[in-house]
């Protein structure tokens, strides 16, 4: 089962850079497919190609390539290091609220 990310933010209100970062990291608890991490974090295409290529540069997420026949599938998935940063980011979270 897939978990939407934990903020729901008001028509017009526009995310930071941390913010999109926490939102992604935490969708890519599990591995998770391109179409779902762009509903569940709310990106276009473009901007969350932006996002992942930074977080695959500085090893915050992984990309997997499974193949089935003629098709291949990308996943992507938190590492280790992702997670610290996630962590991290929760706590900054909690303490400026």
């Amino acid at each position: 089962m897939l978990l939407s990310t934990r903020h729901v933010y008001m028509a017009g209100e526009r995310r930071g850079k941390y913010q999109i970062i926490h939102d992604i990291l935490r969708c890519c608890n599990q591995p998770i497919r391109l179409t779902w991490l762009l509903a569940l974090s709310n990106l276009t295409g473009r901007r969350a190609k932006r996002y992942l290529e930074f977080l695959l540069e500085k090893g915050l997420i992984v990309e997997k390539r499974t193949s089935r026949g003629r098709k291949c599938n990308k996943t992507y998935m938190i590492t280790a290091e992702g997670r610290r940063v996630l962590r991290l980011l929760d706590e900054l979270e909690r303490v400026l609220g």
